[in-house]
């Protein structure tokens, strides 16, 4: 009878950790979902806002501080002696 008793024991005990398991493992998947959620939220808040970030940067520029490519073009190679 003891050992009836000790299966039984035993098949409770793995049922019992089994579920254990699936809990946990619903949960981390749970926690990973919603981690992606939040990523994928903040990509899209930064797809939104990235045209009036662009906007706000142009304003600062103003034409002075525009580089010339052409203002090299009249320095001489060699000084003169």
């Amino acid at each position: 009878m003891k050992n009836l008793i000790n299966k039984a024991t035993s098949l409770v005990s793995g049922a019992a950790l089994f579920a254990f398991g699936v809990v946990i493992a619903g949960i981390g998947l749970a926690t990973i979902s919603v981690l992606a959620l939040l990523a994928l939220t903040a990509v899209g808040m930064a797809l939104l806002a990235a045209p009036f970030a662009a906007m706000a940067q142009t304003s600062e520029v103003d034409a002075d501080d525009t580089l010339d490519a052409t203002a090299d073009k009249t320095v001489d190679a060699a000084p003169a002696a």
